[in-house]
């Protein structure tokens, strides 16, 4: 059942990735709409109405960049998406006409654009001072997916270690944990795999 979930997922996220309508991307974490993204959310809606255009708009999660809040990124057909910061409802109004309506990024608003293809005037995201010396685990989809979207979560491999750790027996899953070197957040950083295997070993009724 997971499986045909995850697949029909695949299928909504190609759609919202590389489909023909434009997604707009609001960062809508507590400083995002701490800066004011509640206030984008709600001009958006009107101003595509007031340009004709039909486009999907996804609240995400903080990239990291909260000096930049509330960001604003666009995709459209043909382009990489690309992120504009400190938008205010005027910007948003500039940024939803040039771009989503007209296919024209502003680079003077621009922070940067995702993937590897370069613009004019538009330096890529991961090339920022900020960003550049970065390699994301646990946060690799803040900013990406809606974190309320469960298909979203799957799609990007959510609960694919919770599927191998069913497959696996208790001792093998307590291996794993003592291989990754996991660590206790206390005082004395005790390795969690141990703690397990102790708890595993200890006699005593069952609750």
């Amino acid at each position: 059942m997971l499986a045909e979930r995850r697949a029909a997922a695949a299928g909504r996220w190609r759609d919202l990735a590389e489909g023909a309508k434009p997604v707009i991307y609001v960062g809508c974490a507590t400083c995002g709409l701490a800066a004011g993204a509640g206030d984008l959310l709600a001009t958006i809606g009107r101003e595509l109405e007031r340009l004709g255009v039909e486009a999907t708009v996804v609240p995400v999660g903080c990239i990291g960049m909260c000096y930049a809040e509330p960001l604003v990124d666009v995709r459209v057909p043909g382009l990489p998406r690309i992120s504009y910061g400190h938008v205010t409802p005027e910007l948003l109004s500039r940024i939803l006409e040039s771009h989503v309506a007209g296919g024209r990024p502003i680079p003077d608003l621009a922070l940067g654009s995702f993937g590897d293809e370069e613009l004019p005037g538009i330096p890529r995201l991961a090339e920022l001072p900020f960003m550049r010396s970065q390699v994301r685990i646990v946060l690799r989809n803040c900013g990406l997916i809606d974190p309320e979207d469960l298909d979203h979560y799957l799609v990007r491999g959510g609960y694919e270690g919770l599927e191998r750790a069913l497959a696996l027996s208790p001792d093998e899953v307590i291996d794993e944990i003592v291989s990754s070197g996991l660590r206790g957040r206390g005082g004395a950083g005790f390795p969690t795999g141990q703690k397990w295997r102790f708890c595993r070993a200890s006699e005593g009724p069952s609750t």
